[in-house]
């Protein structure tokens, strides 16, 4: 093939089988007795965002208040996301592999638990993500972020930017 051609991946149930935002609620809401209908929430609200319904900052920011994370979950969720690479994905890694400077894959989720799984395949440059970078908490904190509040956005500004952001 010559480099005239590219290739557009989604991460989230075609570069890995799961949705990975919902598979963080689902690690970090394993304590809580409302796991299973905070998890239904979120998928409510997942696929309101993916048939249109309402906008991906709106659906970002609605499934962020339910839940919240800590660095321990996000490294879970990175080893669970690399052991659901789709088959697809798999079977065309040569061909992925030969061809990475004219792949990319896009995503509606965090760079923290995304590159670790695309760089396998792909440049990080080739991943763009609509997400903004998590706020990292100070030092000791046990939360990466607070309940209701989206990382990385500065207050009173929109989580997302059209364009997104490159790794």
């Amino acid at each position: 093939m010559t480099e005239d051609f590219h290739i557009i991946i989604d991460f989230d149930s075609t570069f890995v089988k799961v949705e990975s935002l919902e598979k963080l609620a689902e690690i970090a809401l394993d304590r809580r007795p409302d796991k299973n209908a905070v998890l239904k929430e979120i998928s409510g609200i997942t696929a309101q965002g993916m048939e249109g319904k309402i906008p991906f900052a709106f659906s970002l920011e609605k499934r962020l208040k339910l839940f919240s994370f800590n660095k321990s979950h996000l490294r879970r969720l990175v080893s669970d996301l690399k052991e659901t690479v789709t088959e697809s994905i798999r079977e065309n890694s040569d061909f992925i592999f030969s061809n990475r400077n004219s792949i990319y894959v896009i995503s509606g989720g965090f760079e923290e638990y995304i590159c670790p799984v695309v760089v396998l395949a792909v440049p990080a440059q080739r991943l763009h993500r609509l997400a903004p970078e998590m706020e990292w908490a100070p030092a000791g904190a046990t939360e990466w972020r607070r309940p209701g509040y989206v990382p990385g956005a500065p207050r009173g500004r929109r989580p997302t930017r059209q364009a997104g952001y490159p790794c």
